[in-house]
């Protein structure tokens, strides 16, 4: 079948190369889209002059992900804010109230002539010939933008649940004689650390699934971008943690958060934020998701057994015996709040920096 360009008003729309252009008296310009919402004007487009229902829509749209009729109502939402449509007098798509909506614009079509250089186009600094339908549907530069914002929020939350240990830390008498700046730089420092570790492994992996892969969808590639990059640095972090004290101090500091805990971690991140890309509106319900689904992570793993930072140090002390650390008994449902608590931090952190970031 020849690849076709399609031509409303000053439109159009070229399918391979995912691209849709408005054409003025001065110059050509390309309209920003994201994937979604360039898959939902293509439908339409391509289906001119038919009824288009919102089953269809999170069939072939949203790849029969479970969303909400507000995320098809925000969609075209979008989509008329991009075209200079009105819902009210439309020129181009119309809403039948309880079915869906339909194209209504005067369509034409013409072959997409400058296809055949972009198809096989030679890669200069490979000298390898790529094909146009694999390239990436994220811009590097999203992608970069995308896991360096999501480590920056990580770090945000690292800063905060340093400052929240270091106070805890000084409310113990065997600490106060280091003096709060000390035990405040060095409770901030230890979070940091990790939280930027975590980050930057969670936000790219989350970055990198991006790329399109025909065999599964958005949802499922964010989970398990995240759940990839939390199980590294989980597994990282817990060897070289181990490895330092055995080789320094000569003691095992015992089961502290590692592979498992990223993993799920990571996973949780990962669907918060293709659930908020898809279902939330602003920041504040980007918040709210961010919110529950990582405090519910964060207690399932300590209700499994697992341990965050909080939990990881409390086990430091009690294995190591001339360390200064409060030597304290959390209680189950302590331990619980304080895993909820560090999940919700760390998940809306990184959530909320990514937001809309597509």
């Amino acid at each position: 079948m020849a690849t076709v360009e399609y031509h409303f008003d000053d439109f159009t729309i070229n399918p391979a190369e995912r691209s849709l252009t408005r054409t003025s008296a001065d110059a050509t310009t390309m309209v920003d889209l994201n994937s979604r919402y360039f898959d939902a004007l293509l439908l339409l487009v391509s289906h001119s002059g038919a009824l288009i229902s919102k089953e269809r829509f999170m069939r072939e749209v949203w790849g029969g992900i479970p969303v909400t009729d507000e995320a098809l109502t925000q969609c075209i939402r979008s989509l008329r804010r991009a075209l200079g449509d009105r819902a009210n007098a439309p020129r181009f798509i119309e809403t039948v109230p309880k079915h869906g909506y339909r194209f209504i614009a005067d369509i034409t079509q013409t072959p997409a002539t400058s296809l055949a250089a972009n198809h096989r186009a030679l890669d200069t600094t490979s000298g390898h010939a790529t094909n146009n339908e694999t390239a990436p549907q994220m811009p590097i530069h999203k992608l970069i933008m995308l896991g360096g914002r999501g480590t920056l929020g990580a770090g945000a939350a690292g800063l905060v649940g340093g400052v929240m240990f270091g106070a805890l830390a000084l409310s113990q008498p065997a600490l106060q004689s280091f003096g709060a700046a000390s035990v405040l730089i060095v409770m901030v420092s230890l979070t940091l650390l990790v939280a930027l570790l975590g980050g930057a492994a969670v936000s790219f992996g989350i970055a990198i699934s991006q790329y399109p892969f025909k065999e599964d969808t958005p949802l499922f590639r964010s989970v398990v971008g995240g759940a990839l990059g939390g199980l590294f640095v989980g597994a990282f972090v817990k060897l070289v943690g181990i490895d330092t004290f055995m080789l320094l101090l000569g003691y095992n500091p015992g089961d502290i958060t590692g592979a498992a805990e990223g993993l799920a971690l990571g996973a949780a991140v990962g669907f918060t934020y293709a659930l908020v890309h898809q279902c939330a509106k602003t920041y504040v319900h980007a918040a709210l998701f961010a919110v529950l689904i990582g405090a519910i992570i964060g207690a399932c793993i300590v209700l499994a057994g697992g341990s965050l930072l909080a939990g990881s140090l409390e086990m430091v002390a009690h294995n190591l015996p001339a360390s200064n650390i409060p030597k304290g008994h959390l209680s189950p449902l302590m331990q619980m709040v304080i895993g909820a608590l560090e999940g919700a931090l760390f998940t809306t952190a990184i959530v909320l920096a990514t937001f809309r970031i597509r």
